[in-house]
């Protein structure tokens, strides 16, 4: 997902001398065609995530666009306050970009786990949060921040994003949802799990429809909502933690509607995950992968 939003950023650069890409001492290997290409541009700040928070509120309060990149936690929570007080207060043109959703860097421990920041970020005003699920959502959700101005956050998967889009049903054909179908959301990479659990749950003979949320400001809620209200059964999966991440926003619009379909919100509890590895081990051993969720389920639904 990192090169294809890097091609997108890069391709406007070309066109829009007001574009500039931050870095916090990373992309080797990955920054320097775009920085040969357009040096007056990029500037790499060191590690000092916060500082470049703070170039890039002066850059865009002369009239920049402002990309800044970093490891989820370091381009977030790290620079938070400046992401508050400085842009969002301001409203300005900024994007903090965040590579390594989730589990995505699991293998260097929990400082480098994104788990909090979706609760952190969509509770900001004024920042947009989009989390694209494939290498196509995160081209369109990277030319919908290019075409438009504010403070806006990009939460990208470490790797390639790999889910067909003719898995997920568009939350906003309403129509498509059957009052009797389990209604499975998930935003992001977890999509994949959330595929996985479709195919288990159909072999049970309980249909199953997989929508991903890619924003929680961006969005359509009243056709949301009429999705939501014509499930028997609501389930959210997460890579963060459940407090209010995708689950509490689920929830909230299911409690607003006519009617009340069950909730049921898979995500981390609240506490730090000390074990080391992969993303796929992280998510069986928190509970996330498919397997592990459909056990849960049984008695419930099944």
């Amino acid at each position: 997902m990192r090169d294809i939003w890097l091609e997108e950023v890069a391709k406007a650069a070309s066109i829009d001398p007001s574009i500039v890409l931050i870095s916090a001492d990373l992309g080797y290997g990955v920054f320097e065609s775009f920085e040969s290409h357009f040096p007056k541009q990029f500037l790499n700040c060191g590690v000092a995530e916060q500082n470049m928070a703070g170039i890039a509120a002066g850059m865009a309060l002369v009239g920049r666009k402002v990309f800044c990149y970093s490891i989820g936690n370091f381009s977030t929570i790290r620079c938070l306050e400046q992401i508050r007080n400085d842009v969002c207060y301001h409203n300005l043109d900024v994007c903090f970009v965040a590579v390594g959703a989730g589990f995505g860097y699991g293998a260097l421990g929990m400082s480098h786990h994104l788990t909090e920041d979706l609760p952190i970020m969509r509770s900001i005003p004024r920042l947009r949060t989009y989390i694209p699920h494939s290498n196509e959502t995160c081209r369109q959700i990277v030319r919908r921040i290019l075409n438009s101005s504010g403070p806006t956050y990009l939460r990208l998967e470490r790797g390639s994003g790999g889910v067909p889009e003719n898995a997920i049903t568009d939350y906003e054909n309403p129509t498509s949802f059957d009052p009797a179908d389990i209604l499975v959301v998930a935003s992001g990479g977890i999509v994949h799990e959330a595929i996985r659990l479709q195919q288990m749950l159909n072999q049970f003979s309980k249909p199953a429809t997989v929508t991903s949320i890619q924003s929680f400001e961006d969005i359509d809620l009243p056709r949301l909502r009429l999705g939501v209200e014509k499930a028997r059964y609501v389930l959210t999966l997460e890579e963060g933690v459940r407090t209010g991440g995708l689950g509490s926003f689920i929830a909230e619009i299911a409690s607003e509607g006519d009617s009340r379909p069950k909730v049921f919100r898979f995500g981390l509890s609240s506490q730090f995950v000390s074990l080391v590895g992969d993303q796929t081990y992280l998510r069986g051993e928190t509970g996330l992968s498919a397997e592990k969720i459909f056990e849960q389920l049984k008695g419930y639904i099944l």
